[in-house]
C-alpha cells in the first residue's frame, strides 16, 4: 500500500473515531418528594389511575418513583431535553411551570424541553384527576424535576449514539381483542468514550397497569423491573418513554402482582438486551421540528371535570372556553425518526403515523408534552368505548397526524 494510501486510511479512521463520539450528553435521576415515606408523611398523597378523585391513598414504596433526565446535543450545538416522569401524566400547568424555569436556567428554548410520562397506574398525582397535588407538592416535585434536568444538562460527556430494534413486543389489544398491536420495542443506547454504556433509553407502547386498583404502594410497573435488569446486567441507568399505548395491555387475564409484572419487565430487557448486539451507531445529527396545535374540546363531561377540579390539567384559558393548545414535535437522530403525540394513541393511529414514514425506521412517542386522552382515528371511534370516555375532542387525533406530516416535511423526511 502506498503511502498516500495509508495517509488517507488513517485520516478515514481518524475522523470516524472523532465523529462516533460527536454527541454530548448528560443523565440524571432522583425520587418524587413525599413518595419515599408516603405512610409517615403529614401531606396526603394521592395515588392516580382508577376512578377518580382522592379514593386510593398510598400506604407505602414498592419501587422508587421519579424523574429521569436526559439532555442530547449533537455537533451542531442542536440540542433538546427528553424527561421522562413515573406518572400517570401531567397537568399542563406542571409541565409549563418546569419549561419555564428550566428554561430560565439553561437558555434552551421551552419548546425544546420535551417532557413524558411512562402512565404508571400506581404513582403520584401529577394529571390532577385524582386529587392532585396540594402547593407544598407541586412545589417540591417541579424543583425536583428542574433539578434533576440541570444536573443532566451540567454534565455532559462526550457519547456515540447505537440504536437498536426488536420486533417481539408481546401484548393484547383490549378494542380489538387479540394481539394486534404494535411490536417494536427500540432501543437507543448512549456510550462513553471508553466505549462502554452510559444510559439506555427504550420505548415501546404498553399499559403499565399489571398492578390493579388494590396496589397501594408507589411503584412504576413492569417498567421497574425492565429498568433494573438493563441496570443489573449494563451497569448503567435505563430511561424508558411509553410509546403506542391506548390500547395495548401487558397480557389477557393475567395475574395482577408484582410477580407477574417483575417477569414481563424482564422479558422486555432480554428483548432490548438481545437487540443490542445488531445495534448500529448513529451520525452527530439532530433535527427537531414542532409546533402548536388549537383545538376545541368536545367531551363536555372531561371539560368540566378538568374545570371543577381546578388542579390545571387543561389550560382553559377561562372558565367558559372549551379551546386548548398542545403540540407535536419530529426528532430525528441520523436516520431515526420520532413522532410524538399529545396522548395516548391506539394502535391504529400508530400504524397510520408510522406509515407516515416510509423510508426510515420510526417510533410514535405517547403521552409526550402533554397528557390528553386516548388519540382514536375518527373512524375507528366506538359509541360504546371505553376509550372515547376520556378522548378530549374527535379532532384531535386527525390534527395530530396532520401536524406530524406537515413537520416531517419541515424536517426534510421524505414521505412520499
Amino acid at each position: 500500500m502506498g503511502k498516500t494510501n495509508v495517509l488517507y486510511l488513517c485520516l478515514i479512521l481518524l475522523f470516524a473515531c472523532q465523529s462516533s463520539f460527536a454527541w454530548r450528553a448528560g443523565f440524571d435521576s432522583q425520587p418524587f418528594p413525599y413518595t419515599e415515606h408516603p405512610e409517615s408523611s403529614d401531606k396526603m398523597a394521592c395515588m392516580a389511575g382508577y376512578g377518580m378523585f382522592c379514593w386510593r391513598q398510598a400506604t407505602g414504596l414498592h419501587d422508587r418513583i421519579g424523574v429521569q433526565a436526559l439532555f442530547l446535543t449533537d455537533e451542531e450545538d442542536d440540542s433538546l431535553f427528553l424527561i421522562s416522569l413515573d406518572a400517570i401524566g401531567f397537568s399542563q400547568s406542571l409541565a409549563d411551570k418546569v419549561r419555564k424555569r428550566l428554561s430560565t436556567a439553561t437558555l434552551l428554548p421551552q419548546e425544546n424541553i420535551i417532557l413524558t410520562a411512562t402512565h404508571t397506574h400506581s404513582s403520584i398525582d401529577l394529571q390532577g384527576l385524582w386529587g392532585g397535588l396540594n402547593k407544598q407538592q407541586e412545589k417540591a416535585i417541579i424543583e425536583a424535576i428542574v433539578e434533576t434536568a440541570r444536573n443532566a444538562w451540567g454534565n455532559v460527556q462526550k457519547v456515540s449514539v447505537h440504536a437498536s430494534t426488536s420486533d417481539k413486543l408481546t401484548g393484547y389489544n383490549r378494542r380489538t381483542n387479540n394481539s394486534n398491536i404494535i411490536t417494536q420495542v427500540l432501543s437507543l443506547q448512549l456510550r462513553n468514550e471508553q466505549d462502554k454504556p452510559f444510559v439506555t433509553l427504550f420505548t415501546l407502547g404498553s399499559h403499565p397497569v399489571i398492578l390493579d386498583k388494590g396496589n397501594k404502594k408507589f411503584s412504576s410497573d413492569w417498567v421497574h423491573y425492565a429498568r433494573a435488569e438493563l441496570k443489573q446486567k449494563l451497569n448503567v441507568p435505563a430511561m424508558f418513554i411509553n410509546g403506542v399505548l391506548g390500547d395495548v395491555l401487558p397480557a389477557h387475564g393475567n395475574p395482577r402482582t408484582f410477580a407477574f409484572a417483575e417477569k414481563y419487565g424482564n422479558d422486555i430487557a432480554k428483548l432490548i438486551l438481545n437487540s443490542l448486539d445488531n445495534s448500529k451507531p448513529l451520525k452527530s445529527s439532530l433535527s427537531y421540528c414542532t409546533e402548536v396545535i388549537s383545538d376545541q374540546a368536545d367531551n363536555y363531561s372531561l371539560v368540566m371535570t378538568t374545570k371543577a377540579l381546578q388542579h390545571g390539567t387543561v389550560d382553559w384559558g377561562d372558565p367558559f372556553s372549551r379551546s386548548y393548545k398542545t403540540r407535536t414535535s419530529v426528532i430525528v437522530l441520523d436516520d431515526i425518526v420520532l413522532l410524538t403525540t399529545p396522548g395516548e394513541p391506539v394502535t391504529a393511529l400508530g400504524i397510520q403515523l408510522m406509515g407516515l414514514i416510509r423510508y426510515n425506521p420510526v417510533a410514535v412517542l405517547g403521552l409526550t408534552h402533554d397528557s390528553l386522552g386516548y388519540l382514536i382515528p375518527e373512524k375507528n371511534i366506538r359509541t360504546d368505548g371505553d376509550e372515547e370516555k376520556l378522548m378530549i375532542s374527535h379532532a384531535l387525533s386527525r390534527k395530530v397526524a396532520r401536524s406530524l406530516e406537515h413537520l416531517a416535511r419541515k424536517c426534510r423526511i421524505r414521505i412520499d
